[in-house]
C-alpha cells in the first residue's frame, strides 16, 4: 500500500489490538443482576462483556409478546442465511450478540459484517483463548462519542503528526503506533496469507493488519531517520567549534 489515499479509509484508524474501555465504563457485574433487554444498562454490561470474554454477563429480562415473537423470527432468519442449526447458535447467543452491536452501535461504533462479523470475531477469540474481543473488524463511525467510553487510538490525519522533525516528536509518534500495532505477524507471512486468501471478508482483515504493520514500520523508519539528522547535525556542530577552538 503505497499511500493512505488508496486504502480504506477505515484502515486510518488504528485501534489498540484488543478492545478496551475508559475507566468511566468500565464495571464489576453485581451478582443475581438483572437487566431489561435492550435497555441502557443492558447495553453497559455488554460493552463490559466485550472487553473482558470472562465477564459473566447479567441475566435478561423481556416480557413475552410482539418484541419477543419478531426476535425468534430474526434468529430463524437469521440461521437460515447463515446455515446454521439452531442447536449450533440459540435464541438466547442470538439476542447476547445483536445487544452486543446494538451497544456498539449506541457509542459511535460498528462491526465490518454486521451481526454476523460480530459472532465470527468472539468465536475465533474464544477459540484462540483470548480474554478480549480482537478489533480487528471494528469500524469508528463517530469518533466523538466513541472516545467517550472506548479507546479508540488514533486517526492517521489527525491525531499524530505526520512528518515528525523532532527526534521528541519522531520518538513520541513511534512509541503511540508501537503500542496500539503491538506484535503481530512478519509482513511476509502476512503477504503470503493474504495471496492465499481468496475470502472477501479475510483477505480485508489481513490487508488491514498489513496496512497497520506499514505504518508502524514508517514511523520507525522516521525515527531512524530523524534520530541519524540529529546526530549528524550534532558532529557537524562540533566539528565547527573545535575549528573556532583552534584559531582561537
Amino acid at each position: 500500500m503505497s499511500s493512505q489515499e488508496e486504502v480504506d479509509p477505515d484502515y486510518l484508524w488504528i485501534l489498540p489490538k484488543c478492545f478496551e474501555l475508559t475507566p468511566e465504563v468500565r464495571y464489576e457485574r453485581q451478582m443475581h443482576e438483572i437487566v431489561q433487554f435492550g435497555s441502557q444498562a443492558s447495553y453497559l454490561n455488554r460493552l463490559n462483556a466485550l472487553a473482558n470474554l470472562q465477564f459473566r454477563s447479567t441475566a435478561m429480562n423481556w416480557e413475552d409478546g410482539p418484541e419477543h415473537e419478531q426476535l425468534h423470527q430474526e434468529w430463524q432468519e437469521f440461521l437460515q442465511e447463515a446455515n446454521l442449526l439452531a442447536k449450533e447458535y440459540s435464541l438466547i447467543s442470538y439476542m447476547f450478540h445483536k445487544e452486543c452491536l446494538e451497544a456498539l452501535q449506541a457509542v459511535g461504533l460498528d462491526v465490518r459484517g454486521g451481526l454476523a462479523g460480530l459472532r465470527k470475531t468472539m468465536h475465533e477469540a474464544k477459540a484462540a483463548g483470548l480474554e478480549y474481543m480482537p478489533t480487528t473488524r471494528l469500524l469508528v463511525r463517530d469518533a466523538e462519542k466513541a472516545r467517550k467510553h472506548i479507546n479508540i487510538g488514533i486517526h492517521l490525519n489527525s491525531d499524530i503528526v505526520v512528518h515528525p522533525s523532532t527526534l521528541d516528536e519522531a520518538s513520541g509518534c513511534y512509541t503511540t503506533i508501537s503500542s496500539l500495532v503491538g506484535n503481530t505477524l512478519t509482513m511476509k507471512d502476512l503477504t503470503r496469507k493474504l495471496e492465499e486468501n481468496p475470502d472477501e471478508d479475510e483477505s480485508w482483515l489481513l490487508a488491514r493488519e498489513i496496512f497497520r504493520l506499514e505504518t508502524k514500520e514508517r514511523y520507525r523508519g522516521m525515527l531512524i531517520d530523524v534520530a541519524l539528522e540529529e546526530k549528524l547535525e550534532e558532529q557537524l556542530s562540533n566539528r565547527r567549534a573545535a575549528k573556532r577552538s583552534r584559531r582561537n
